[in-house]
Parts: C-alpha cells; structure tokens; sequence
C-alpha cells in the first residue's frame, strides 16, 4: 500500500470531518471529479478520491443507526427506493450465478479487452464480476444512505448543491491549467492529478494544433460525460428563474472547458441540450422559461457562431484549427473507432435471446454504451424495475416541485434532475456503466430532498387538520 501525494491532502481532511455527516458528502462532491487521482494505491488499484469520504459517511450512518436513530422521511425514501433496490440484488446475484450457469454458452466482450486478442471471450465467472459488484454497492449504498439521511430537519440543502457546483469550478480551472501548459509550457502537476494505476492515462493528444483537453480525469471523454451533468444542471438553474452566481460564472466556463475536450460526445450533448430548450421553448414551457430561452439562450449561440467567423477570418490558424476539429469529429462516424463502439454494443444486444432475457451477470459484459450495457448484463428481467424506478422517481420530483414551498428546495430538486438527465444523455451516448460516485449521491441528494418536501407537506397537512 503506498500513499500518494493526492492521499495525503484528501485523507486528513476526510478525518477531520468524520464526525460531521454534511461535510462529507461535500468532501464526496469536491474529492470525486478528480477522477485520475488516487487517495491509495494497492497493488495494481488505486482507491478513487471520493469513496474515502464517501465510505466515512456510510460508516456514521450505520451506526447512529445501529444506535436507535431514525429519521423523519424515510419511510417515504425507501418506498422510493424499492425498485432500485430490487435492482441492486438482482445485480448481485446475477453475478455470482449466471456467469457459472451459462459459462461457454455464448461469448462476451470482457470488461478489459486484452489488446493482444482484441476478441470476445466465452462467458465465465471473473474478477470483473466481484470489482463491478463492490462499485455498485458502494454507490448504492451511499445513494440510499444519503437519501435517508438527508430526510433529516435542519439540512441546508443548497451547501451540498454548492458543492457540487464548486466541483465544477475545480474541474474548468484544471482545463485551463492543462491548456496554459500545453500552449505556453506552464507547469502542471501530473503525478498529482494523474496517480491511478488502475487507468490508463493517456498522452498528449491534439488534432492538428488543437490540443485535446481532458483536465482531472482520464481522457477527454471521460472530462466531456462529467460537465454534461454540470452544463444541464446550471443551465437549467438559470432558465428556471433562480439565482445563483456561481451557475451563472460556471456554466460559459463549462461550455469551454467541454468544447476544449474536442470530445464527439461533449459535442453530440451541447446540441442535443440545445435542440431541446429550442423545441421546449417554443412547445409546453411556461412563458418565463421560454422567454429566457429565447431572450438569452438564442443570442449566446449567434454570438458565439458569429465570434467564431470573425476570429476565423481575422487568425487563418484559428481557422485552420476549427477546419482540423471540425473534420476529425465528422470522420469519427466512419472510423473504426465508430465501428467498435458499434459493434461492441450490436454484440451485447445480441445476448439477450441466448440468455433467455437474464442478461449475462453484472460486470460480465462490456458494452460502449449505456442501454445495450445494462441489458447484456442485467437482462429485460434486470432493467425492468430499474425503468419502473425511474418513472417513480418522475413522479415523486413533479409532486415535490408542487409542494415545495421554499425556492431553496426547489432549486436543489432542479438542479440535481437536470444534472442527472445531462449525464444520463451522456452515458445512453458513450458510456458502458455509469459508475461515478458523484452521480450516485447527486441521486440520493435528490431522493433525499424529496423526501424531505413531502414529509413537510404531510406535517402540515396534520397540522390543518
């Protein structure tokens, strides 16, 4: 086990703060989004920044309520919960049994493809499967323990939103850093940034003389799939009314940071937002909305393409360098790049009649994005409850947003749904799993606030009566 320099900035604080239950989930939203780092390296594996905090809260919560506490709300989060955990255990078990149950019967791409033998290999139990379990539990339990937790009287919900936010701040400020170094050679902190056995790292990478950014995690899309949530989350903040400084200054520097990646999914989610708050604007939103759509959104997008042309006429490199992106992104469709991804995810499709609808085990497939991930490894029998959980989950935000009655909560409810939907436009894109520790206790800061609302309104329903 070695300490790493990451390590030994995150783990004091992490020990500091272990009496205090709110700081460290804002610990959680700040230490996650350096996604290459290692607060721990063991052996080949190094331990992600944000589970040290995330595994001290879990701890305090499991014994104040080995200690006969309880909280106010959660029997109404875990009535919420019930599908999601139906597909916890499904996940779980399925692991263990239908890799063995259906080993040789049909083949699968593993989680880590050895580039020597680029080919799927027969169905069997691995390593895989026990490493994909202990993610998901984690996150789960951290989701699930977050969310009763914060059923609890007296949370400020807008500090963990404020954290989250902050995280987003971090992650621009790295990108800029990273770009500053590699345009004017300022110096820039690897080791500490990227200090992770577990991922591969990888080098510099431009088109043309555009450098690729990729900030505090592995590659450009990984940084691309964590400002999806970001962008969606302060855009959404913005549009809906609320005030909030710090989502006005993050989201034109998310914009960049994310155009900066060069990422083709970074790209695919900035116009498919847009799209949307377009065809929104114009269709069911409510006329505040859409007049802040249409009198902000629309110009910022005029500005920026007619910005563009006039730099690209007065600098022919600029334009050179739109000319190189621009191009590289339109050949991505047709390279074999495309051709994998396509083919990975056509092949765990096609595991769903051989496997009689059970999937082929959690973590027992790789696919290269998230729908054809979740059914070749959970099965229709698998993803069935989880669909059942989001709808639920709709339902309960659209009567919370009713019963609200302080513009806090609201915003907070807003704010974590639009990111969720971001990074969820993301994964359904590129993404296999969605295995971010920071997606799972956005959804339990959520859940949780929810939870909140509703046993507020009920109190004062109680009241009336």
């Amino acid at each position: 086990m070695q300490m790493t320099l990451f390590g030994l900035a995150l783990l004091p604080l992490c020990l500091a703060c272990a009496m205090a239950p709110l700081r460290l989930l804002e610990l959680v939203f700040i230490a996650a989004v350096f996604g290459a780092a290692a607060a721990l390296v063991i052996g080949p594996l190094g331990l992600p920044p944000g589970l040290p905090p995330a595994m001290l809260f879990i701890g305090y919560v499991v014994l104040q309520y080995a200690l006969g506490a309880r909280y106010p709300g959660e029997a109404r989060v875990w009535r919420l919960l019930e599908p999601l955990v139906v597909t916890l255990v499904y996940a779980l078990a399925t692991s263990l049994i239908l890799p063995r149950i259906f080993a040789g019967q049909f083949d699968v791409w593993p989680q880590k493809v050895d580039a020597d033998y680029p080919f799927p290999v027969p169905l069997g139990a691995s390593s895989a499967n026990f490493t994909q379990d202990m993610y998901l539990l984690s996150n789960a339990t951290l989701a699930i323990l977050a969310a009763v937790f914060l059923t609890r009287r007296g949370i400020d919900f807008t500090r963990l939103l404020r954290a989250y936010l902050l995280g987003g701040v971090l992650v621009v400020l790295v990108c800029f850093w990273q770009l500053a170094s590699r345009i004017a050679g300022v110096p820039y902190p690897d080791t500490l940034f990227y200090s992770n056995p577990g991922w591969v790292i990888f080098p510099a990478q431009s088109f043309g003389v555009v450098p690729r950014i990729n900030g505090p995690f592995s590659e450009p899309a990984a940084l691309a799939f964590y400002l999806s949530g970001i962008v969606f989350s302060t855009a959404w903040i913005l549009l809906r009314g609320h005030r909030s400084r710090l989502a006005a200054v993050l989201l034109p520097g998310a914009v960049v940071a994310m155009l900066l990646s060069t990422s083709t999914t970074g790209y695919a989610v900035l116009g498919a937002g847009g799209a949307f708050l377009l065809a929104y604007a114009l269709t069911s939103a409510p006329r505040p909305v859409a007049g802040r759509i249409l009198a902000f959104g629309v110009p910022l997008v005029l500005v920026g393409v007619l910005g563009a042309v006039a730099l690209a006429s007065l600098d022919p490199s600029f334009a050179n360098s739109v000319q190189e992106v621009a191009q590289a992104t339109a050949d991505k469709g047709q390279g074999q790049s495309f051709a994998e991804r396509t083919t990975l995810d056509l092949d765990s499709l096609g595991l769903l009649l051989p496997s009689y609808g059970l999937g082929a085990g959690w973590g027992s497939v790789r696919s290269s994005s998230l729908i054809p991930g979740l059914l070749a490894n959970l099965g229709v029998v698998g993803v069935a409850p989880l669909a059942w959980f989001v709808w639920r989950l709709r339902r309960a935000i659209r009567r919370a947003a009713r019963l609200a009655e302080a513009a806090e909560q609201r915003m907070v409810i807003e704010a974590f749904s639009a990111s969720l939907i971001g990074l969820l436009v993301a994964g359904v894109l590129s993404a296999p799993t969605i295995s971010g520790i920071d997606f799972f206790l956005g959804l339990g800061v959520l859940i949780g606030c929810v939870g909140r609302v509703e046993h507020e309104a009920a109190a004062r329903c109680g009241q009336a009566a």
